[in-house]
């Protein structure tokens, strides 16, 4: 028979087990609480660094908001830098700053032409044309006693005295080819227009050339072989049929239906014009150029903004006239890059070796001339076409010998009849020029005009 087992269960193992049991579950809970709280924390942190990123963003673009809007640019211009630059143009001369001689000359009808047919000059007779960048300078040759200019004061420039100001300093470009047959001197200086003003340039341009949208723009050319060469590029058979017969009668420039279907066809940079004293910005340039580069403000021509688009250039051209013995020319240049280029658009001075990148705000001035007045050929220069991207310049000539005319707005000539709004494209020659659309008109289109004869 056997013994029922009546001892009671070891009360230390029991105790043990629920111990162990308690822990299992406390551990359980803490576990469970600790998992909450990291994704909880998790879940937190998610969203604290979504409100981050959204406050950073908008902060960033506020900010952004705010440079766009003034604040991230330099005060030196008024808000409405535009008008400041360029103020109301075009503006039309005072009379009484007008020498009362050739193109100058009030007539009956208010109008404004040599009074007779201009012959050549024996100087000028069989004489090829010069190879220059931009239409021979309007210089009327006229002694100084029939301009009764009761202010006008001779000056010669015939130097360059560049000065350094503050931290801005001026470099001179090594010359590497031709280095003993040039007398051609080569200078750039950074920031030597600020942001702002290379900003307001161009919005001053590009709000001046709206004014003249409504009307497409009358095509003239220096002569007609000329004409024929730019129309060969074009390759369309009825361009063929356009001789000078098209022309608007007394000037080289083809009558307003031709010119309308070439519009869109050729390719063109496009250029603005203001004059010495037409703005506080044309007087602050001026007395600048003065002070760090010794160019007078008496022998500087008209202020010019030009923009190249893509595929667009100025070919191989000098900015005096070779060749030439009348000193009324251009002694030296300055230009001013008014944004940076992508790609392309390098300023190449071919017989020197030298090549310049447009940078927003550099300046680059040149000698043309010797000290002597005579055009170095070595002088050669080229705007490379814009690969990619957009380039413009500020750019100012100034003359060996001043003439009551220089840097003075006069009348535009009343041939081609047109709208006041209608602006002018010129085809340079060929090989040494481009097409460029002008705001203003002078009177190199017109066929019984000759510059030096007035």
């Amino acid at each position: 028979m056997k013994r029922r087992n009546t001892s009671k269960p070891d009360e230390t193992k029991v105790t043990t087990g629920k111990t162990n049991v308690a822990n299992s579950k406390s551990k359980q809970r803490k576990e469970k609480k600790a998992h909450g709280l990291a994704t909880k924390n998790q879940l937190y942190s998610g969203v604290r660094n979504k409100i981050i990123l959204i406050v950073g963003l908008y902060i960033l673009a506020g900010a952004g908001f705010l440079y766009w809007h003034g604040m991230g640019k330099s005060p030196e211009l008024p808000p409405e830098v535009e008008e400041e630059i360029l103020g109301s143009l075009p503006q039309d001369m005072k009379d009484m700053d007008l020498p009362n001689v050739g193109p100058f000359r009030k007539k009956a009808s208010n109008t404004l032409l040599p009074d007779n047919k201009v012959k050549q000059t024996e100087s000028s007779k069989g004489k090829k044309s010069n190879k220059t960048g931009n239409h021979a300078p309007v210089v009327p040759e006229t002694t100084l006693e029939e301009t009764k200019f009761p202010n006008f004061e001779q000056k010669i420039q015939n130097e360059l005295k560049v000065k350094n100001i503050g931290d801005k300093t001026w470099t001179e470009v090594k010359i590497r080819k031709n280095v003993n047959n040039t007398n051609v001197r080569i200078y750039t200086m950074d920031d030597f227009l600020s942001s702002r003003e290379c900003e307001g340039l161009m919005k001053a341009h590009d709000n001046h050339m709206k004014q003249h949208d409504d009307q497409g723009p009358i095509i003239c050319f220096s002569d007609e072989t000329t004409m024929g060469k730019y129309l060969e590029q074009i390759k369309e058979k009825w361009t063929k049929r356009i001789s000078s017969q098209d022309w608007t009668q007394g000037t080289r420039c083809l009558n307003a239906s031709v010119s309308a279907q070439l519009n869109g066809k050729l390719r063109w940079s496009h250029s603005t014009s203001f004059y010495p004293g037409e703005s506080p910005f044309s007087t602050t340039f001026e007395t600048r150029v003065a002070e760090q580069t010794g160019l007078n403000a008496n022998n500087g021509g008209k202020f010019q903004i030009t923009c190249y688009p893509e595929g667009v250039g100025y070919k191989l051209h000098t900015d005096c006239t070779e060749g030439n013995t009348d000193k009324r020319d251009r002694f030296a240049t300055i230009l001013v890059y008014l944004n940076d280029v992508i790609e392309g658009g390098q300023t190449q001075f071919t017989e020197l070796g030298v090549s310049i990148t447009p940078k927003k705000g550099k300046a680059l001035v040149w000698t043309n001339m010797d000290s002597e007045g005579h055009c170095d050929v070595t002088s050669y220069h080229q705007a490379s076409p814009v690969i990619k991207g957009r380039k413009c310049i500020l750019q100012r000539w100034y003359y060996y010998e001043n003439f009551p005319a220089l840097g003075k707005r006069y009348p535009s000539p009343p041939l081609p009849v047109r709208s006041p709004t209608t602006p002018r494209v010129a085809c340079d020659e060929f090989t040494s020029g481009s097409c460029r659309w002008y705001d203003e008109w002078n009177y190199d289109h017109l066929i019984d005009y000759d510059a030096r004869s007035l």
